[in-house]
């Protein structure tokens, strides 16, 4: 319950329909704001009457440029990048599988998946199994290793293309922060990053997860 003369949220969704509270709780605003189309379209499938402003949350162009430094790989590969924080949601086991479908084993290309929370030991642990069995040395892991949120696109830069392959419909940052770097985007049409992905990206069908995590709503 919102409480004040003007009373305004953030609203992020991972599903195409917010959960019922979510809608009560909304309606009692006099404006909640949103960052793209999808999460207009969850929140007025859920039941939102009141306005809805669409304000796309940007990317900070001083830090997120084509001409940011950043080391490369020594032989030339060519590297996508992916993250992975939830398996359900992000599909790493579906990407690495397509990875090695994709491409052969003596192809200059490699993939690199960045864990986190690396506080999620079983996560971990099954993740690093699947990474194990790939052929060769072409998929790596990196699990316990962080580094400060200011250098994110140094860390984006360092590839050449940015995977997001989300069942979840959530917002992902680096979709478009990877766009702004001048790398490639490989993501799902669904979700906050498929009006990326259909304008500047590559297209990866994808279908929504039943149920899953929710990021909260402010």
């Amino acid at each position: 319950q919102a409480h004040g003369r003007w009373r305004t949220a953030i609203g992020l969704s991972e599903r195409e329909r917010v959960p019922a509270e979510w809608a009560r709780a909304a309606n009692t605003l006099d404006t909640l704001i949103v960052p793209d189309a999808f999460n207009e379209r969850a929140f007025r499938a859920g039941g939102v009457t009141v306005p809805i402003a669409v304000v796309p949350l940007g990317v900070d162009r001083d830090y997120f440029h084509p001409r940011v430094p950043s080391p490369r790989h020594p032989q030339r590969h060519f590297v996508f990048f992916a993250i992975a924080e939830d398996l359900a949601r992000d599909a790493t086991d579906v990407l690495i599988d397509a990875f090695e479908r994709a491409f052969a084993s003596g192809e200059p290309v490699e993939l690199l998946v960045l864990m986190r929370p690396e506080t999620d030991a079983a996560m971990t642990e099954r993740l690093g199994d699947r990474v194990a069995r790939s052929r060769g040395a072409r998929v790596r892991l990196l699990s316990g290793w962080g580094f400060p949120d200011a250098q994110r696109a140094q860390l984006l830069a360092a590839a050449d293309a940015y995977v997001s392959v989300r069942r979840g419909g959530g917002w992902d940052p680096l979709a478009s922060d990877a766009l702004a770097l001048g790398r490639v985007l490989v993501a799902s049409d669904f979700g906050s990053q498929a009006e990326l992905a259909r304008r500047y990206g590559h297209v990866v069908e994808s279908a929504p997860i039943d149920g899953g995590s929710e990021p909260d709503a402010e």
